[in-house]
């Protein structure tokens, strides 16, 4: 029942989310995180981060694990963080009551926006809870992110240029597409994830992507400029990409999902 806008600052140097309110647009505070690798622990939300070095403290709202595993101590991430007091370094091992977790990866980082995105968005829940009903939104010069009405976590997918323009949530996956016509996928049931090995992957069309549309029929269209695909199954281990037009493709932001697909 809310309402989100996204729109460049007075100078144009960066973009800031407002929500509708009774008193009018409010600014929203995306917050703050920190990159972590060599991650070893399990770190429960709302647990007190603590830097060994510079005495910083966090309390945890989210934890992402891009790739690795705790058990095999080479969890790739960042922790999503709120309450902050101190100044958290680079490269000082990141404690939960005295025992090492993880080791940072980078300061403390305040979430901005690069301005002049062309925002696209889906709400979707890859959990068992309505509580874990969220918004996941793509710009084309950020990351991806997910939202939950109160924090914010960048979806970092380990691109050399992590900027996607188009989104679609899909069996339990995140779509995401990159420029050249890469179209890749988290983790099942994991929007963080983004390893081959928890069953993230990326599947190539050999033209810009200019779209993706969740079919009727639980499929997923994937729009080119000049072709069109559609991708049935279930996972990576199933996956089926079949050629639905070879002449013919979508302009891009024309896409919708009106009694059937239409596009022009």
């Amino acid at each position: 029942g809310a309402t989100y806008c996204f729109r460049n600052n007075t100078g144009g140097t960066e973009c800031l989310m407002y929500k509708s309110s009774t008193s009018g647009w409010t600014a929203v505070n995306l917050g703050t995180y920190i990159k972590y690798n060599t991650g070893s622990a399990a770190v429960s939300e709302g647990a007190t981060l603590t830097g060994a070095t510079s005495g910083a403290t966090g309390t945890v709202r989210r934890v992402t694990i891009q790739t690795g595993t705790t058990g095999a101590s080479d969890a790739q991430g960042v922790f999503v963080l709120s309450g902050v007091s101190g100044t958290f370094q680079n490269a000082e091992n990141l404690q939960v009551s005295s025992s090492t977790v993880a080791v940072s990866t980078s300061a403390l980082i305040t979430i901005t926006l690069t301005p002049s995105g062309k925002y696209q968005f889906v709400n979707y829940n890859f959990g068992g809870s309505t509580s874990t009903n969220r918004m996941y939104w793509v710009d084309g010069v950020n990351t991806a992110f997910e939202f939950d009405g109160t924090y914010a976590v960048p979806l970092i997918t380990g691109m050399t240029l992590d900027t996607p323009k188009h989104l679609a949530a899909h069996k339990k996956h995140l779509f995401l597409s990159f420029q050249k016509g890469s179209l890749q996928h988290s983790s099942i049931g994991d929007p963080y994830g983004w390893s081959v090995v928890t069953g993230a992957s990326e599947i190539g069309t050999g033209d810009e992507i200019t779209g993706l549309q969740v079919m009727i029929g639980d499929a997923l269209a994937i729009f080119n400029r000049n072709r069109i695909y559609i991708l049935y199954g279930t996972s990576s281990s199933d996956w089926n990409l079949k050629n639905f037009s070879a002449s013919s493709g979508a302009a891009e932001y024309t896409i919708q999902n009106i009694t059937d697909t239409m596009f022009l």
